[in-house]
This record gives C-alpha cells, sequence and structure tokens, in this order.
C-alpha cells in the first residue's frame, strides 16, 4: 500500500508538472504576441538620415541606426523589413533592427572622385523582402546635366542592380528596361515588385496626359500589361495587392486587380468633403485591406470596405485657412493596423514659422482606431519621414 502511494504521489508530481510547463508556455506565448504585436505599432521615422522607433514606455522616440551611417532605405507599406540599407564611407551594409547587427554588404562601393561621383537613386525592395532592385545614378560636375540652373544637378547615366538580400549576392540588371519596352514608354513609376510572381505595380507620371493618371500592373513573365485608364487621381494598392483603390468624382472606386477594366464596388464619399473645391489629398489602405483612411485638407475619415460606413477620425480646427492644417501625404496605418498615423502641424505661431525655425513644428500624431482616440507621439522641429509603422 505505501509502495502504492509514493507511486500515485510520483505521478501526480508529474503531472502537476506538466500543468505548470502548460500554463508557463501560454504565458510566454501570450507575452510574446503581445510584445511582437506592440513592436507592430510601433512607428519607425527617418529625421536627418537617421532611424528613429517610437518607445511606448518612455513615450519618445529612440535612434535605432548606428552613428555615423546614413539611412539609405528601410521599405514601404507594401514590403516592411526588419533591414535598414545604410551607407559609410561610400559602403553599403545592412542594418537589423531587431538583433541591432550592422553587416557590410558585397555590392559595390559607390564611386567618389573629384568631379565624377555616383549616388543611389532608387531602392525598390521585392513584396517577400528577399530582394531589391537598385538604382545607382552617376553624376559628372563638368557635365552639362549636372550644371542645370532649373532642376538642379542631373545624372548622366543611371546603372541597376539586382540583390539577393539572404545571400548576399548581386548582379547587374535592366530591370527598368525590361518594364520601359514592354510598356513602350519610359515615364512609369514602380514602388512595388512582387519578384515571387515576377510582377511590378506602378502609375504613368508623365507628360500630355491631363488629369488623367493611370495605374499598371506590369507582368514580366507574360510580357504584358494591365492598366485603369481615364482617372484623375493616383490610386493605392492594398497591402495584399489584391485590390486597388482610386477617387473619381467624389466616389471611392474599388478594383480588383484581376480587372482593372470594371469597378468591383463604389462608395459615395461625398459627405468627406465639405465643398465642390475640395478633394481628396491621401489615402492608406489598413494592413488586413478592410479599411481605407481618406485624407483631406483639414480631416481624416476611414471607410470601412464592406459596409461602406465612414467615420471622421480627426479634424483641425485651426481657424486660420490661410496656413496648412496637417501634412496631408503623410497618412499611413502602423503594421499591426491599431493606429493612423499622420504629421500634424503646430499652428500656435503660425505668423512666425516662416521667421523662427523653433517654431515650424512636426507633430507626429497616432489615431486609435478601436477607441478613436488621438495622441501626440512627440513635436520635431522640421519634418520627418514615416517609413513605416511597426516592423
Amino acid at each position: 500500500m505505501h509502495k502504492y502511494q509514493k507511486g500515485l504521489s510520483f505521478i501526480v508530481i508529474i503531472i502537476m508538472v506538466i500543468i505548470i510547463l502548460l500554463i508557463a508556455g501560454v504565458i510566454s506565448y501570450f507575452l510574446l504576441n503581445v510584445h511582437q504585436q506592440n513592436q507592430k505599432d510601433s512607428p519607425i521615422i527617418i529625421k536627418n538620415e537617421k532611424a528613429f522607433i517610437y518607445n511606448s514606455n518612455i513615450k519618445k522616440f529612440e535612434q535605432i541606426s548606428p552613428d555615423g551611417y546614413k539611412v539609405l532605405y528601410y521599405g514601404d507599406a507594401y514590403s516592411p523589413s526588419n533591414n535598414i540599407f545604410v551607407l559609410k564611407d561610400n559602403k553599403i551594409f545592412k542594418f537589423n533592427i531587431i538583433s541591432l547587427a550592422i553587416n557590410e554588404t558585397s555590392l559595390p562601393v559607390l564611386r567618389n572622385e573629384t568631379n565624377v561621383y555616383e549616388s543611389i537613386n532608387d531602392i525598390v525592395l521585392s513584396l517577400d523582402k528577399t530582394k531589391a532592385i537598385i538604382a545607382i545614378a552617376v553624376y559628372d560636375k563638368n557635365s552639362k546635366e549636372y550644371q542645370n540652373e532649373l532642376g538642379g544637378p542631373k545624372p548622366i547615366s543611371t546603372r541597376e542592380i539586382e540583390y539577393d538580400i539572404q545571400s548576399d549576392k548581386w548582379k547587374n540588371s535592366n530591370f527598368s528596361e525590361i518594364v520601359k519596352n514592354i510598356l513602350k514608354e519610359d515615364i512609369v513609376s514602380f514602388s512595388v515588385w512582387d519578384s515571387q510572381n515576377n510582377k511590378v505595380f506602378g502609375r504613368y507620371s508623365g507628360k500630355s496626359t491631363g488629369y488623367a493618371i493611370s495605374e499598371y500592373i506590369v507582368d514580366l513573365n507574360e510580357n504584358s500589361f494591365k492598366k485603369t485608364s481615364g482617372y484623375p487621381d493616383e490610386g493605392v494598392f492594398s497591402f495584399n495587392l489584391g485590390k486597388l483603390a482610386l477617387i473619381d468624382d467624389k466616389k471611392l472606386i474599388l478594383f480588383d486587380l484581376s480587372d482593372l477594366s470594371n469597378p468591383q464596388k463604389t462608395i459615395d464619399i461625398k459627405n468627406i468633403l465639405d465643398s465642390d473645391y475640395e478633394w481628396v489629398d491621401s489615402m492608406a489602405w489598413s494592413p488586413d485591406d478592410k479599411q481605407i483612411a481618406i485624407g483631406t485638407s483639414t480631416k481624416i475619415h476611414t471607410v470601412d470596405i464592406e459596409s461602406g460606413n465612414i467615420l471622421l477620425r480627426f479634424s483641425d480646427e485651426t481657424i486660420n485657412s490661410g496656413y496648412t492644417y496637417w501634412d496631408k501625404y503623410k497618412l499611413t496605418y502602423s503594421l499591426g493596423g491599431r493606429y493612423i498615423l499622420f504629421d500634424d502641424f503646430d499652428n500656435t505661431h503660425q505668423e512666425d514659422t516662416l521667421i523662427k525655425q523653433e517654431n515650424n513644428i512636426d507633430r507626429l500624431t497616432s489615431i486609435d482606431v478601436n477607441t478613436n482616440t488621438l495622441s501626440v507621439l512627440q513635436d520635431f522641429i522640421g519634418g520627418f519621414s514615416i517609413l513605416m509603422g511597426g516592423y
């Protein structure tokens, strides 16, 4: 009987240990998810060529890019990345914002001679964050292109490199030339590259188009493209690249990317606009593609895609209409989708902003979409770029 009781006690202890381990695992999993969600909702900005992330514990931004390095690129709304491209001594490095590791890449060192130098002109990151197309511009200080009085210095040539981020290998590329040959146009700008399906997404930005702007999807495998036609404003592709949103005649026009000729849905947004002379200045998709934020001169609204319901999220009550209310082109969601982020202007000293730089204050502001709570995260003297609302 005694041996039986000892055996039973041992089994009970084992069961209790297993239960404790399971509870600890559940708690750890919950805390990890909360931590990761907080990271996803932490804004990342670029100011003075340095990257900063918002620390909600101390309620201020902290620099995450290393001193002495110039931030070249982080990521866009479609392809947030853990790696920042940074430059030092004309060499390109990768800086991981999670591990804080910095590694020199195999990418060629940029030229920096007396009269000829190279500069990173553009970087398009692939949707899966594994590759990048890097455009390097070559400038000659003695060239007529460089001594351009109207538009500023222009490069004498541009070369492209396709870079594999994981393997750290690169090769020369004619990516843009291939796209131009398919479209028979050279004035289409692209911001999204789906390297797995070999497609690029962008817009016609060119000459003699009046007010018409076309959105393009180029299939590099099929040497073909699709485009919208006849819409006056720029469109915004959804996070998963399944939809496109456009504004036309006080209506929100939604397309499925399989068919850019026939809208999938139309939502009336005339109540967002205060007058016939007001228009939509910016739009941003939520990460789950269920909501769109719309910015006008003084307000920010959200539109629920399924129901069509419209909510007022922000209204600038500054009296003097002769001043800019907020930076209506800086509008994005945090990567976790909980916050809308934008750059509000402090108009307390409107009359002095042109005279005193210290009164020219940009205010990074967030809107909690769950509670509709407005919060000022931090004031900055001078501008900044909101690169991504988290990672």
